[in-house]
C-alpha cells in the first residue's frame, strides 16, 4: 500500500486525553502496509495545543517535551509520522516550532522554526523568529519541506527549500475564516511553481484570534485539489504518487531559473 499523506484538522486542544482521542480517529483513515514501513504521515495545525494563549505561553512551551514524548510514542505504536508546531522554549525566548515525530527515529525532531511571524496579531512580541532555513526531512524515499501559516504568502521560502530538493511540502495553520479566499490559491501557487506535493493542515472552529476556516487539504504538483476538508473537525487522506510528481517535471521544470539563481545560503536572516 502507498504511503499516505493525511490531515487531522482539528480545533485547538488544551486537553492532551482530547488530542490523543483526535488523532486515534485520524490514524484510521491511513490504509495497512507492508510490515515495518511507516504508514503514513498525519499533519496538524498550527499551535494544536495550546493555540495562541499568551496568557500562558510558558507553561504551554514548559508541557512541549512531554507531549513530544507522548506523540512520538503514539507515531511508533502506530506506525504513522505526524508534523505540527507548537510553543517551543528555546532558552533565549520561545518559538513556534514545527516538529516531525517520526515512528523510526530515536526521538521528536523540530524541522523548523517559523521565521515570517504575523504582524497583525504582533507575533514577534510573544515568538523569536527562526534564525536558519527549514530542514528537508526523508521518511520511506520522500523528501518533505515546511512552513506554518503566514509564510506561505513567501515562495523564497519554498524556492530555497525546494532547490534542496523537496517532494512534499507540510504546511501548518491557524488560518482565519475572514481570509479564506487567500489560502487556497497561496497554496496551489507554491505547488505549481515548485511543481510539488503540497499537503496543508489548518484548525478549524472559534479562537480569542477569530474563527478558523478549516479548509485542510492535499495538492498536486500540477495544482489539483486530490482531497479538500469543509470547516469542522475532519480527517482526510490519499496516496503519495511518485508517478504523478515525476511526470508533472518531465514537460518542464519551473524549479530553478538560469537567469536567477538561488545561491542556498546557509542562513537567511
Amino acid at each position: 500500500m502507498a504511503f499516505q499523506l493525511g490531515v487531522c484538522q482539528t480545533p485547538v486542544v488544551q486537553k492532551r486525553g482530547q488530542l490523543m482521542a483526535q488523532l486515534a480517529k485520524a490514524v484510521q483513515t491511513l490504509p495497512d502496509n507492508a510490515e515495518g514501513a511507516v504508514r503514513g504521515l498525519l499533519a496538524l495545525p498550527e499551535i494544536f495545543y495550546g493555540g495562541f494563549d499568551y496568557a500562558h505561553s510558558r507553561q504551554w512551551a514548559d508541557k512541549t517535551p512531554s507531549l513530544l514524548a507522548d506523540l512520538h510514542g503514539f507515531a511508533q505504536e502506530h506506525r504513522v509520522a505526524l508534523a505540527g508546531s507548537l510553543w517551543e522554549d528555546g532558552g533565549s525566548g520561545l518559538y513556534n516550532a514545527m516538529y516531525m515525530l517520526d515512528p523510526k527515529a530515536d526521538a521528536p525532531v523540530c524541522v523548523h522554526r517559523k521565521q515570517h511571524l504575523f504582524p497583525q496579531t504582533k507575533e514577534e512580541d510573544h515568538f523569536l523568529p527562526g534564525e536558519t532555513p527549514p530542514t528537508p526531512y526523508e521518511i520511506e524515499g520522500i523528501r518533505f519541506g515546511f512552513a506554518i501559516c503566514f509564510e506561505i504568502r513567501f515562495p523564497e521560502l519554498f524556492r530555497h527549500q525546494n532547490s534542496l530538493g523537496v517532494d512534499c511540502f507540510v504546511v501548518s495553520s491557524q488560518w482565519p475564516l475572514k481570509r479564506l479566499m487567500h489560502i487556497t490559491p497561496l497554496l496551489r501557487a507554491r505547488a505549481i511553481e515548485n511543481q510539488c506535493f503540497v499537503l496543508s493542515c489548518n484548525g478549524c472552529g472559534w479562537t480569542p484570534l477569530g474563527e478558523l476556516a478549516g479548509h485542510s487539504c492535499l495538492i498536486s504538483p500540477w495544482g489539483e485539489l486530490l482531497f479538500g476538508c469543509h470547516d469542522e473537525d475532519e480527517n482526510r487522506a490519499a496516496a503519495f504518487d511518485r508517478a504523478m510528481l515525476e511526470r508533472s517535471r518531465r514537460l518542464f521544470n519551473t524549479r530553478s531559473s538560469p537567469f536567477y539563481p538561488l545561491d542556498n545560503p546557509s542562513r537567511v536572516s
